[in-house]
């Protein structure tokens, strides 16, 4: 329920309460796919927040040994997606690389064919984040690489 107010304090700009929420579930459960997600939350509202070495902080936390790589990549994508609506675009780009990379990692080690959607939607991701910041022949390279 927490998790769930913190996100709505989000929506309403309201980021110092989110925190404060999210900081309460962190000192008050043990990790779990819960407090996971609440780390995710964390680097949305410090994107929307622009504080970059915030994200930066968190996603090094959130990539420890207690983190299945796909938990690592949702949390790199988090940061991709906030930075890059709140027109943070050259930082977005980095963190759909680095998702993209834990994702191909993963589809070529699992021989998962259906995994492969997830590294196509970072390389899109990428691809519209370089356009957005005007590098179009980057963007239609990568592009053309998805196709």
């Amino acid at each position: 329920m927490a998790i769930d107010t913190a996100v709505a304090h989000h929506l309403l700009d309201q980021h110092a309460e989110a925190l404060r929420l999210l900081d309460q579930v962190h000192s008050e459960l043990p990790r779990s796919g819960l407090t996971d997600h609440s780390l995710t939350q964390q680097i949305a509202i410090f994107g929307a927040m622009g504080e970059i070495e915030e994200i930066e902080r968190l996603l090094t936390a959130g990539s420890g040994e207690e983190f299945l790589p796909i938990e690592t990549a949702w949390t790199q994508l988090t940061a991709a997606h906030e930075l890059r609506a709140h027109g943070f675009d050259r930082e977005a780009i980095q963190h759909f690389k680095e998702a993209r990379n834990i994702r191909f990692d993963n589809f070529w080690k699992s021989k998962n064919q259906f995994a492969q959607i997830f590294v196509f939607h970072n390389d899109h991701g990428q691809a519209m984040a370089e356009r957005y910041c005007g590098d179009v022949k980057v963007a239609r390279a990568q592009y053309d690489l998805i196709i």
